[in-house]
């Protein structure tokens, strides 16, 4: 999984790539209570020639990520870092 933390005072955090695991989340997110959240998954595919796991039209994911969390007025990423984030 990836994360990243994010605060007023200091903007994104380090990103982190994590095992699989159920999400914790504080009772208080703002998420449970007014719906102000995005996700935006990837489509990740295993190729039959080579065997190795690729995602599928990644930049149309990350356009479409970042114009949800504009419009719900959550803070901006820079799409080309995240992209290097996950690579």
């Amino acid at each position: 999984m990836f994360q990243v933390d994010w605060n007023i005072t200091d903007g994104w955090g380090k990103p982190r790539i994590l095992p699989y695991e159920p999400l914790k989340i504080d009772p208080t997110a703002t998420s449970l209570h007014y719906g102000i959240s995005a996700f935006e998954g990837l489509s990740i595919v295993k190729n039959a020639k080579d065997g190795k796991s690729q995602a599928f039209r990644v930049a149309t994911n990350m356009k479409s990520f970042l114009g949800a969390s504009e419009h719900l007025d959550l803070p901006s990423f820079d799409t080309n870092e995240l992209l290097t984030c996950l690579k």
